[in-house]
């Protein structure tokens, strides 16, 4: 009876072990799945090659496996110590040519994200599309190797990392003015200076999970007359959808990656595409945007409320009806004479809000009801300010973004609809600009992207007041419990005294308010967190998995040590019965 007394204190404590790792988990969000990596690494290579080579037989590339393989083993290796994204030259076996490689862990994440099976028709497209961006970037880059234009200041040399939001900001009002670099946002504050403190936590928000990663590289497609990558156009579109203020315009906003409508339009609305909004529910917001890139064009599509489609359904076609109404407005600066397909682009944001109104509101047996069609929601194009080259798509796309936020100001209604939102848009004084003022916001972008990366270097150069949790304090405090109760099990079995000493983190060595929360950071010290509701994101090295899987093989041995005595005592009952 004592020994079962025993173990089952024992087990008590290594339950309290298991519950705090199981707290912690959230925490551990590795920034490359290098285990799963290598694959979708080698098939990215294979891509570059088919593109960076002369082709030989069957249409491959002329570059040996074996040299394949050691570049992924080198690329893994500098994604272990911290590198995110670089470039570096390769020489390949038997030849006195060097190739040019280039390649980020964000890319790579994105590649497992969207399809987990390398070797799938679907992912040779997405490699394929991943090396004709990163070429188009890398020539903008040689382009502009020369020093920077005036009106331009220097603060990234190559492709070096500036900053990757979100990071801890010791003055979030600082960080906030970072945006009054922009003519737009400084003009269209409605006389108030916004909160550093919301700031932040609205960035947080907006941001989620997918932080915003700017390198060298990308800061060099803001230079003249070369093309926007995806990176600074999705730092613009959540840059100006972060509200400042609790009545600020953002807060109705929510803004897509320019990736998720050329995957609807590549693969449907799948099942890892639905996982991106799984916990938000985009009805709750008035207006949602939805850059896209494809044809070496970029575009934008906004959507105004959207939860209002029933009513709009209701009375379409009634020009006396002056409530707000659902509309779906195509912004292209190249008009009429656009690349892309609208219907496609239409059709890909119909199934979207209609599978996530299922998801929402459809309670009814009739799941095939589709309240979003062609009929009450049609692509909108009105008539815009349009480029006059072949290089500002992407600036006039951030343009356009702005100015949709600002309509919220205005009724959208069933006359604007019927007048091909003439009024609503064309007419207004927010599209009243040109070609100087394009070029003018490109200088202001790239000089609010040099005020953030000098924040985020200062708050990398200074030591941090208290010390922050890192995998060692993890590793101890779980080996603490182990040794807790291993010396509980040689203490003596009538001793109950001990049942208070409960093990318990203490958050006032790690807590920068005496709140109770905590500052994490990652291995490198380079981005902090604090959230005390969302989970943090936290880099480890591999002693959390370790801890882990010592906790469960002990909790397995004693389970079969319980079994092993219960068998030996049927084992003695029976033989005295006997």
């Amino acid at each position: 009876m004592g020994f079962l007394i025993h173990v089952i204190r024992v087990l008590c404590k290594q339950l309290s072990s298991l519950v705090v790792l199981f707290l912690l988990i959230p925490y551990y969000t590795p920034s490359v799945h290098l285990s799963s990596a290598r694959k979708h690494i080698v098939a990215y290579l294979n891509a570059w090659f088919l593109a960076k080579t002369k082709r030989i037989r069957h249409g491959r590339h002329g570059i040996s496996q074996h040299d394949v393989q050691n570049i992924a083993n080198e690329i893994i290796d500098r994604m272990e110590a911290g590198e995110e994204s670089f470039l570096f030259d390769f020489r390949p076996t038997g030849s006195n040519n060097n190739i040019q490689v280039a390649v980020s862990s964000s890319d790579m994440l994105w590649l497992q994200m969207m399809d987990p099976d390398p070797s799938s028709p679907k992912s040779r497209q997405l490699c394929k599309g991943l090396v004709a961006d990163t070429s188009k970037s890398m020539a903008g880059a040689q382009k502009s190797s020369s020093p920077a234009p005036g009106g331009y200041r220097t603060f990234v040399t190559g492709n070096e990392h500036c900053f990757t939001l979100p990071f801890l900001s010791t003055n979030p009002s600082q960080l906030l003015a970072c945006g009054m670099h922009s003519t737009e946002i400084s003009n269209h504050r409605d006389g108030s200076n916004g909160n550093g403190n919301y700031f932040w936590n609205s960035l947080r928000d907006t941001i989620g999970r997918n932080p915003i990663i700017i390198n060298g590289m990308d800061v060099r497609t803001l230079l003249p007359e070369t093309w926007l990558n995806d990176s600074i156009v999705n730092f613009w579109m959540k840059w100006v959808g972060i509200p400042e203020s609790p009545n600020d315009l953002a807060s109705h906003v929510y803004v897509f990656s320019s990736h998720f409508l050329s995957s609807v339009l590549l693969n449907s609305y799948s099942s890892d595409l639905k996982r991106w909004l799984r916990k938000t529910n985009i009805f709750d917001k008035k207006l949602l945007l939805f850059p896209f890139h494809g044809v070496n064009h970029w575009s934008l599509v906004a959507v105004y409320n959207p939860s209002l489609i029933k009513q709009t359904s209701k009375r379409w076609g009634d020009a006396s009806y002056t409530n707000e109404v659902s509309c779906m407005v195509h912004f292209d600066s190249l008009g009429r004479k656009t690349t892309h397909n609208r219907s496609d682009i239409a059709w890909a944001i119909r199934l979207v809000l209609n599978t996530e109104w299922d998801r929402h509101y459809n309670t009814s047996l009739d799941k095939t009801s589709r309240p979003f069609t062609h009929r009450c929601l049609p692509l909108l194009t009105p008539q815009v300010v349009c480029q006059d080259n072949s290089f500002d798509c992407g600036m006039f796309t951030c343009r356009y973004a702005f100015n949709a936020i600002q309509l919220l100001k205005k009724r959208l209604t069933m006359s604007d609809v019927h007048n091909k939102l003439k009024c609503y848009v064309s007419e207004d004084s927010l599209f009243d600009f040109s070609g100087g003022d394009i070029t003018r916001m490109r200088v202001e972008i790239h000089d609010i992207l040099g005020l953030i990366t000098e924040q985020y270097r200062s708050h990398r150069d200074t030591p941090a007041e208290t010390p922050a949790v890192t995998d060692a304090d993890v590793h101890d405090a779980v080996m603490n419990l182990f040794n807790d109760s291993e010396s509980d099990g040689e203490a003596n079995d009538d001793d109950d005294d001990d049942d208070d000493d409960d093990v318990a983190f203490t958050t006032d060595s790690h807590s920068s308010d005496c709140s109770g929360s905590v500052w994490s950071c990652g291995s490198n010290g380079d981005e902090l967190m604090h959230d005390e509701d969302e989970p943090l994101i936290y880099e480890s090295n591999g002693e959390f998995i370790l801890s882990f899987c010592h906790t469960i093989v002990t909790a397995v041995f004693f389970s079969s040590l319980v079994r092993k005595k219960r068998s030996a005592l049927r084992t003695s009952n029976l033989s005295e019965s006997v």
